[in-house]
């Protein structure tokens, strides 16, 4: 309602899931309650086409994932807060001054578009991003060394000495992101990382459902890596990630599985774990077998790719090496060409879909001849879509996003 308050009523409301429904409900009552007549509203001219509110139950799948952008993977290492996080300052500091330096010791770096070369690595999978700044790095000592084993006329000195204050700036940008990027792939050649996105992968591509899984256990690198991440005490965060993802990708999990997984968890981590699990049940992300679901909505929705090339891709499953992500694919199928074009698949997931029009006179309308269709992008006057994630999001998923922005624009 603040947002509306300011950028104009919203035409176009769709949602889907319970607490979508429910965030809907509680803003038309605010509504109501605050401008019945709607005459505050009606002031404004609507900035916003469509508003889509989704609930985070609805895609359980996307945050299980390991994010692999060089944003996202600087929140799974050190995590983001406001734009900014924090890391060791010694890999900032030159090798010579590395020993001098307290380990215990952080540098908060802010993350931020208003930065130009931030702006242009943080969506890319983080494998590009090395070679990139090694080229920006390449230009801007390329620049340097111009005027400096030339002699310099004074109209070109001034033009450089005009443009120093901007290249030192580069120049700042990149080391920074060059001993961040470096911090980066010394994690992500962990041999323990490595087998972790392996056995992801395997899950994410895998068809089998519960029915073959007991038959397939001797080739299953799953099971028997959960429970060597649980004997090696890894983080709980990653185990309950593994086998909620293994859950809802298999239609669930036999009760032998599922009871020697709490046994381990149990013995391993404490029985303040008991009611984590027992939590993660109620919510859907441990179950036992039922319906295969998860096989049609896959495909239905074109969650994976497996011919997926990261050196050459720039699409929508860049983000996961792959898995387009649910709610993203949600978003992107309402856009065009509608969500009736999968009905079935949206009466698969949990909670209720709707859809809402609120009254908005014409001549406040972004668009004279507003119709049912989502799906014109024109450069004049492009579709302004806003989406709410009741429950969170992850950096995966906003580069998905901007990758999406990018390919319907």
């Amino acid at each position: 309602n603040s947002l509306q308050g300011i950028y104009g009523t919203i035409p176009k409301i769709y949602g889907k899931g319970d607490s979508a429904k429910l965030v809907y409900q509680y803003m038309s009552r605010m509504k109501n309650e605050t401008c019945p007549d709607h005459k505050s509203s009606s002031q404004i001219a609507s900035q916003i086409d469509t508003c889509l509110l989704l609930d985070r139950n609805v895609d359980p799948i996307t945050p299980l994932l390991t994010q692999l952008t060089y944003e996202g993977l600087l929140d799974e290492f050190v995590g983001i807060r406001s734009a900014s996080c924090k890391l060791p300052a010694s890999i900032f500091k030159s090798d010579d001054n590395k020993g001098l330096s307290d380990p215990q010791e952080k540098r908060k770096i802010i993350l931020s578009s208003n930065e130009t070369l931030f702006s242009e690595i943080r969506d890319k999978d983080s494998r590009l991003v090395g070679p990139l700044l090694v080229k920006k790095l390449d230009h801007i000592k390329e620049v340097y060394d111009k005027h400096k084993n030339r002699e310099t006329s004074v109209a070109e000195l001034k033009v450089f000495t005009s443009n120093l204050p901007q290249l030192v700036a580069q120049k700042d940008s990149v080391s920074r992101h060059t001993a961040i990027a470096t911090l980066v792939k010394e994690k992500c050649q962990d041999l323990d990382f490595k087998e972790l996105i392996e056995v992801e992968q395997g899950i994410m591509f895998s068809d089998s459902g519960i029915m073959n899984l007991s038959s397939s256990l001797e080739i299953d690198k799953t099971i028997p890596f959960i429970e060597d991440c649980i004997a090696k005490q890894h983080s709980i965060e990653k185990v309950l990630k593994l086998i909620c993802l293994q859950s809802v990708m298999n239609n669930g999990l036999k009760q032998k599985v599922l009871d020697n997984y709490k046994r381990e968890i149990i013995h391993t981590y404490g029985y303040q774990y008991l009611t984590t699990l027992v939590n993660l049940e109620r919510c859907g992300l441990l179950t036992h077998p039922n319906a295969r679901v998860m096989p049609s909505i896959k495909k239905t929705l074109k969650l994976t790719d497996p011919d997926f090339d990261f050196r050459v891709a720039t699409d929508i499953f860049s983000s996961y090496d792959g898995y387009a992500p649910l709610s993203v694919r949600l978003a992107q199928f309402l856009l065009t060409p509608g969500w009736r074009s999968i009905d079935e698949v949206l009466k698969l997931l949990p909670g209720p879909k709707f859809e809402q029009r609120q009254d908005i006179a014409s001549a406040l309308q972004r668009r004279n001849n507003v119709d049912d269709s989502l799906s014109v992008f024109g450069n004049e006057n492009p579709q302004v879509v806003l989406i709410f994630f009741i429950g969170g999001v992850t950096f995966g998923e906003i580069a998905a996003l901007r990758t999406t922005h990018w390919e319907m624009s």
